[in-house]
Protein backbone atom coordinates (compact mmCIF):
# COMPACT_ATOMS: atom_id res chain seq x y z
CA UNK A 1 0.00 0.00 0.00
CA UNK A 2 1.18 3.49 -0.74
CA UNK A 3 0.20 6.50 1.35
CA UNK A 4 -0.01 10.21 0.44
CA UNK A 5 3.27 10.88 2.27
CA UNK A 6 5.03 8.47 -0.11
CA UNK A 7 5.31 5.87 2.60
CA UNK A 8 4.91 2.23 1.50
CA UNK A 9 3.51 -0.39 3.85
CA UNK A 10 3.02 -4.15 3.63
CA UNK A 11 0.86 -6.12 5.97
CA UNK A 12 -2.39 -7.90 6.68
CA UNK A 13 -5.81 -6.33 7.09
CA UNK A 14 -6.80 -6.52 10.75
CA UNK A 15 -10.07 -4.58 11.01
CA UNK A 16 -12.16 -2.02 9.12
CA UNK A 17 -14.13 0.97 10.40
CA UNK A 18 -16.07 3.79 8.77
CA UNK A 19 -13.02 6.06 8.77
CA UNK A 20 -10.21 3.63 7.95
CA UNK A 21 -8.68 0.27 8.72
CA UNK A 22 -5.99 -1.39 10.81
CA UNK A 23 -2.99 -3.00 9.18
CA UNK A 24 -0.96 -5.71 10.92
CA UNK A 25 2.74 -5.57 10.13
CA UNK A 26 5.74 -7.59 11.26
CA UNK A 27 8.52 -5.47 12.75
CA UNK A 28 11.51 -6.99 14.54
CA UNK A 29 9.68 -10.32 15.09
CA UNK A 30 6.70 -8.51 16.65
CA UNK A 31 3.26 -8.05 15.12
CA UNK A 32 2.15 -4.44 15.36
CA UNK A 33 -1.13 -2.87 14.32
CA UNK A 34 -1.35 0.53 12.62
CA UNK A 35 -4.51 2.56 12.09
CA UNK A 36 -4.70 3.89 8.51
CA UNK A 37 -7.34 6.52 7.57
CA UNK A 38 -8.93 5.93 4.14
CA UNK A 39 -8.06 9.46 2.99
CA UNK A 40 -4.32 8.75 3.39
CA UNK A 41 -4.28 5.77 1.00
CA UNK A 42 -3.09 6.43 -2.56
CA UNK A 43 -2.76 2.87 -3.88
CA UNK A 44 -3.61 -0.65 -2.70
CA UNK A 45 -2.27 -3.81 -4.25
CA UNK A 46 -2.69 -7.49 -3.53
CA UNK A 47 0.41 -9.62 -3.97
CA UNK A 48 -0.34 -13.28 -4.59
CA UNK A 49 2.40 -15.83 -4.99
CA UNK A 50 2.21 -18.29 -7.85
CA UNK A 51 1.35 -21.14 -5.46
CA UNK A 52 -1.53 -19.09 -4.00
CA UNK A 53 -2.81 -18.45 -7.53
CA UNK A 54 -2.62 -22.19 -8.30
CA UNK A 55 -4.49 -23.03 -5.09
CA UNK A 56 -7.22 -20.53 -5.93
CA UNK A 57 -7.53 -21.96 -9.45
CA UNK A 58 -7.82 -25.54 -8.16
CA UNK A 59 -10.35 -24.44 -5.55
CA UNK A 60 -12.51 -22.76 -8.19
CA UNK A 61 -12.22 -25.75 -10.54
CA UNK A 62 -13.08 -28.20 -7.76
CA UNK A 63 -16.07 -26.14 -6.68
CA UNK A 64 -17.35 -25.96 -10.25
CA UNK A 65 -16.95 -29.73 -10.73
CA UNK A 66 -18.67 -30.47 -7.41
CA UNK A 67 -21.56 -28.18 -8.32
CA UNK A 68 -21.91 -29.91 -11.71
CA UNK A 69 -21.96 -33.36 -10.15
CA UNK A 70 -24.53 -32.24 -7.58
CA UNK A 71 -26.73 -30.80 -10.35
CA UNK A 72 -26.59 -34.11 -12.27
CA UNK A 73 -27.52 -36.07 -9.12
CA UNK A 74 -30.46 -33.75 -8.39
CA UNK A 75 -31.69 -33.91 -12.00
CA UNK A 76 -31.42 -37.72 -11.97
CA UNK A 77 -33.38 -37.89 -8.70
CA UNK A 78 -36.09 -35.58 -10.08
CA UNK A 79 -36.29 -37.62 -13.28
CA UNK A 80 -36.85 -40.88 -11.36
CA UNK A 81 -39.87 -39.51 -9.46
Amino acid sequence: MKLHKGQKLKGRLASVSTSGFSLQTLEEDKITEKAIPFDQVVKLSDEWTSSQKKQAGWLIAGTAMGSGILAVIILAAIGSL
